[in-house]
């Protein structure tokens, strides 16, 4: 997505992420590239992608900083990996359906 409006992801909302480098809050990279984005700590982020690696990117929940409400990772084969880009705490367990998580010097609680 890409504009100059608004993105905003509610609670309980799913976001589907296709893109090598992930989400950010700011700049011009990643899947969503809007002037105002807002990401909440209760939804469900779900990276998928058919590219070796993909990043989670850097972006700011809210109300709970650095929280997602659930992790799902599938990609297109087990050997395919996700890298984390900054710490994030989950509010329920991850999912990995296919494809592994790598840390990157990251903590995932």
């Amino acid at each position: 997505m890409k504009g100059e409006g608004e993105f905003v992801l509610e609670n309980n909302a799913m976001l589907a992420i296709g893109h090598p480098e992930g989400i950010y809050s700011s700049g011009s990279k990643g899947n969503i590239q809007t002037n105002e984005r807002t990401f909440n700590s209760g939804a469900t982020y779900y990276y998928y992608l058919n590219s070796n690696p993909q990043e989670t990117g850097i972006f700011q929940t809210q109300p709970k900083q650095n929280v997602i409400g659930k992790l799902i990772v599938n990609k297109a084969s087990t050997s395919q990996v996700l890298n984390l880009s900054q710490n994030l705490v989950l509010e329920s367990p991850c999912m990995v359906t296919l494809g592994d998580i790598r840390s990157n010097g990251f903590e995932l609680k």
